[in-house]
């Protein structure tokens, strides 16, 4: 971790006082092939109103998945990528999907969230 410090007065302390907003679990477990599963994270940004969006990618055929999303399946032995928006609080998904195709590897890499609340993800796709 690394940050820089603007011009202060030296002969004062200086107090750098993190605080941590919340922490949460995001994920499944269980591969297609019954082996546990692996799900990286690789991008996140927050919207104004504090909530989080989360892309990656993953392995597991029981991702969290909501309601209306625009694939709730995990159809392949490769990851898929996935997009996820957590409430402010982390502790609601306010959507959830997978991402890519049914016969081969997919990844989201970065994500990045307009005023509207409207997320753009970058990543490549092998299918």
């Amino acid at each position: 971790m690394g940050f820089e410090v603007g011009e202060y007065d030296a002969t004062k302390p200086l107090v750098i006082d993190l605080v941590l907003v919340y922490s949460t679990y995001l994920g499944g477990a269980t591969a297609l092939t019954g082996a546990t599963a692996n799900d990286v994270g690789f991008g996140i940004a927050v919207d104004a109103a504090g909530n989080a969006y989360v892309t990656g990618i993953t392995q597991s055929s029981d991702f969290p998945t909501t309601p209306g999303a625009f694939d709730v399946t995990f159809t392949t032995l490769f990851p898929d990528a996935f997009v996820t928006k957590l409430d402010s609080t982390g502790s609601t998904l306010l959507y959830s999907t997978y991402l890519g195709g049914s016969t081969n590897f997919d990844e989201v890499r970065d994500i990045a969230v307009d005023a509207a609340g409207s997320a753009y993800v970058r990543g490549r796709t092998f299918t």
